[in-house]
C-alpha cells in the first residue's frame, strides 16, 4: 500500500461495509466512507473520529442519482484507488414485519 492510497465504499454503516472502512482504515488508507444516514452512523463516526482525519464521511443513497451526483461533487478531485459497492437489498417484502422468510436468498425479484 502507498501511504496516498484511498478507498470509497458505500453501505459503509452497517455490517460489511463498516468492517471494511474500519480495517482499511486501520491500515492507513484515506477512507471516504459513503451510507445514506451517515448522521446516524454511531460506529462509523467513531471510526472517523479515531482516525486522524483519514476517514470521511459522506451521505450517499445508491437509489438516488442526485445523492450520488451530490457526493460526487463534494469528492471533488479526489482521486479513489478502490472502489467498493457494498450495498445489498432483499426485494420489496416487508421485513421488519415478516421477516426473512418473506423472501428467501435466490428468491429477490
Amino acid at each position: 500500500m502507498r501511504l496516498d492510497s484511498s478507498v470509497l465504499t458505500t453501505g459503509a454503516s452497517p455490517g460489511l461495509g463498516l468492517e471494511l472502512a474500519r480495517q482499511f482504515a486501520a491500515d492507513g488508507w484515506r477512507v471516504y466512507a459513503c451510507a445514506r444516514r451517515p448522521a446516524g452512523a454511531v460506529e462509523l463516526a467513531a471510526i472517523a473520529a479515531a482516525s486522524g482525519r483519514r476517514v470521511t464521511l459522506r451521505t450517499m443513497d445508491l437509489l438516488d442519482p442526485g445523492s450520488i451526483a451530490r457526493a460526487a461533487h463534494e469528492l471533488g478531485a479526489a482521486s479513489t484507488d478502490v472502489l467498493l459497492i457494498v450495498s445489498g437489498t432483499m426485494g420489496r417484502a416487508d421485513f421488519p414485519r415478516l421477516g426473512v422468510g418473506a423472501m428467501p436468498f435466490g428468491a429477490t425479484d
